[in-house]
């Protein structure tokens, strides 16, 4: 078994990874008790049960999100808000219309006024990940983005 599937028994698990569900339907496939998939993967029997119940409903190990949890599309992807958002700390005095036609010549996308006002105002903005903790106070024209690890 590859050292990313060996199971750890003693560890709480809220997310089967999908690789470990399709080990488990495959092993209940070919034979093996619920008992000896849970000291195989451990994956629960509850959990087990599941997924092959899933499995026989959908043709798939994982059951689609409800239409009512799957959200709706968002307009602009974290890069593209952060662009914007840096555009408008960068020049308070830019105006939505001019925020607008930004995106739609960098990215080709069709968006709102309102839908750029909504960004700029929202307290749910992407975090930007700073440099240095000394750099924290400083406004936005001032900010490096590095990569996430």
């Amino acid at each position: 078994m590859p050292s990313a599937l060996v199971p750890n028994l003693n560890m709480v698990r809220r997310n089967i990874p999908r690789e470990m569900k399709l080990l488990a339907l495959r092993l209940y496939q070919d034979g093996l008790s619920h008992v000896e998939i849970t000291r195989t993967t451990g994956i629960s029997k509850r959990a087990t049960s599941r997924l092959v119940l899933a499995y026989r409903e959908t043709g798939d190990v994982e059951r689609p999100a409800p239409p009512h949890l799957r959200g709706r599309r968002l307009a602009l992807n974290q890069d593209e808000v952060i662009f914007v958002l840096q555009c408008w700390e960068g020049n308070p005095d830019i105006s939505l219309k001019e925020l607008v036609s930004i995106v739609k010549d960098k990215y080709g996308k069709e968006v709102s006024i309102t839908t750029i006002s909504r960004y700029i105002n929202s307290e749910r903005r992407p975090r930007i990940i700073l440099q240095s903790k000394f750099d924290r106070g400083r406004r936005a024209m001032n900010l490096q983005l590095v990569e996430r690890e």
